[in-house]
């Protein structure tokens, strides 16, 4: 198991609740949580993902609706990588499916480090089973592409779930125990707890320690999920920085100094 790590600044959002604390009603512990699950929201919602648009052009997919008994498309589609006779071009799931079951190719030796590698199912068959073959492992690849694409997002569901019933007061793990990774778990998070003289409370996407694609996904989690995690914090502080200007009727000066030195 890698232990992934991203340096992020926390220091505006630190400084932000200090001052806020000088207004607020909120306990320490309850306002600490409450800034650490609007972090988690921004940073679920505003880390990048590909569309589902994205990823059939690129991969060339073509979809077919399944009819039903009654004559009726059902609500699962089938998705193909075959071409028609009047467009030739291969499909790049085609040639995707192609190299992973070649244990040479360059996507499995360089690309990838043999990640997605996996037998042939072409080997020692007819060429009406190779195509259904081909038609069965591009229908799995595709489709596990499309349920990938919210896979970094998801890391951040268990920590908004934990922080949720810690603002309920309904939290059941609030130990260490709660950042132990495990192979259902995708995040975790310890809230400050009521009384503690420094309120903390730890967040964690938990995507990239275990795995065979841990190393994919650790790097994904440092290239788009640690910014959206450090706008979410800068512009968590901006608003409880915010707050306490409102409350200390400090906004009302800061505007008028303003416009006197444009």
């Amino acid at each position: 198991m890698i232990t992934p790590t991203v340096t992020i600044d926390a220091s505006g959002l630190n400084r932000g609740l200090a001052l806020a604390a000088l207004y607020t009603r909120k306990t320490p512990a309850r306002a600490c949580n409450y800034a650490a699950l609007e972090v988690a929201f921004e940073t679920q919602k505003t880390t990048p993902m590909v569309t589902v648009p994205e990823i059939d052009s690129q991969l060339s997919v073509i979809k077919v609706e399944v009819i039903g008994k009654r004559g009726k498309p059902l609500k699962r589609k089938w998705f193909t990588g075959t071409k028609t006779a009047r467009n030739p071009e291969v499909p790049l799931a085609v040639l995707i499916v192609q190299a992973r079951a070649n244990p040479n190719s360059r996507y499995n030796l360089e690309f990838t480090n043999s990640r997605y590698a996996r037998p042939s199912p072409f080997k020692g068959v007819s060429r009406a089973a190779g195509r259904m073959a081909m038609a069965l492992a591009v229908h799995e690849m595709i489709a596990l592409r499309h349920k990938s694409i919210a896979f970094l997002r998801a890391g951040w569901s268990p920590v908004i779930k934990t922080l949720k019933q810690a603002r309920r007061g309904s939290i059941v793990n609030t130990g260490i125990e709660a950042l132990t990774p495990s192979n259902d778990t995708l995040g975790a998070a310890i809230p400050a707890k009521e009384g503690d003289v420094r309120a903390t409370c730890i967040i964690e996407n938990q995507v990239g320690y275990k795995g065979q694609n841990q190393v994919s996904f650790d790097k994904a989690l440092q290239l788009y999920g640690a910014p959206a995690l450090q706008r979410a914090l800068d512009g968590q502080g901006e608003k409880e920085m915010q707050y306490y200007l409102d409350k200390s009727y400090q906004s009302e000066l800061v505007q008028p100094f303003n416009a006197m030195n444009k």
